[in-house]
């Protein structure tokens, strides 16, 4: 999943953050508290259990099939599907390989400071995302939450 996650940003990277990249190694640990995900000089800590909630490691993390669209950068576990209440792995090696390369918590997306169980963050507004929300009809019913 690092190995995917890594191809997926490198190509809007320079060649020394992309260097800094293949260096970087995880590590499942006990993580105190709430704690899901910690990054520190090359390596990213994953919590054994993500928080008590469990893991959901998605076998094919770029097709998001699990999950549907809440807002422009967040999806929602379907009911009944495997990522249903876990917490997701994708988002937090995604999250943890942001704060790697520098960025700082934001108000949406995979960069949140917090993430709940069967979410799935995405980092920006990307033509699947455009191509999904421009499919909808006027007449399409919306679930609200």
């Amino acid at each position: 999943m690092l190995e995917a996650a890594v191809q997926e940003v490198s190509s809007d990277l320079s060649k020394a953050e992309q260097q800094r990249l293949s260096d970087i190694k995880v590590e499942v640990v006990d993580l105190e508290g709430a704690a899901l995900g910690q990054a520190k000089a090359s390596t990213i800590y994953i919590d054994i259990n993500a928080a008590g909630y469990g893991w959901f490691i998605d076998e094919t993390p770029l097709d998001h099939s699990e999950f549907q669209y809440d807002s422009q950068l967040s999806l929602i576990a379907l009911p009944g599907s495997k990522a249903e209440g876990l917490i997701d792995l994708w988002t937090v090696i995604r999250h943890e390989l942001g704060h790697l390369l520098g960025y700082e918590h934001t108000d949406q997306g995979v960069m949140e400071a917090t993430l709940e169980p069967g979410m799935r963050k995405l980092p920006v507004w990307d033509q699947e995302t455009d191509l999904f929300f421009a499919s909808l009809k006027e007449e399409t019913e919306l679930l609200s939450f």
